[in-house]
């Protein structure tokens, strides 16, 4: 399975690997026109974790798609 760090080439996790899931829920809030979600991500590190979620932050944070 893949690492879903995007900073980083995209390098696999071999099987029976460290490896680090989170099961993600968004929730965009009554103001903004984005549908929910939940997906599980896997990461083979905390530093990759740490780059999506710094990644997610820069996108995200502080935009709304107003109704």
């Amino acid at each position: 399975m893949l690492c879903e760090n995007p900073k980083r080439e995209r390098h696999d996790i071999p099987d029976g690997g460290r490896k680090i899931e989170l099961n993600a829920v968004v929730n965009w809030g009554d103001d903004d026109q984005r549908d929910d979600h939940a997906k599980t991500r896997r990461f083979c590190s905390f530093a990759c974790l740490a780059d999506w979620a710094a990644e997610r932050a820069a996108q995200h944070d502080g935009r709304v798609l107003a109704k």
